[in-house]
């Protein structure tokens, strides 16, 4: 997949409100395509702080 290939799809997805995994599982399944997503900032994914340990011991 060339990295145009991989543009477009992130970019279709995120018109359609989805990850690019729910979107490419919703079109693999033969659903319907999604309805564009309401206008309005994209939903951010909450990131986890990772903690470090320490392996010294």
């Amino acid at each position: 997949m060339s990295h145009e290939d991989k543009r477009r799809l992130k970019k279709r997805a995120e018109e359609a409100g989805m990850t690019v995994q729910g979107y490419l599982e919703h079109v693999a399944l033969g659903y319907d395509p999604a309805p564009p997503r309401r206008p309005g900032p994209v939903p951010q994914r909450r990131r986890e702080v990772q903690e470090e340990l320490d392996i010294s011991a």
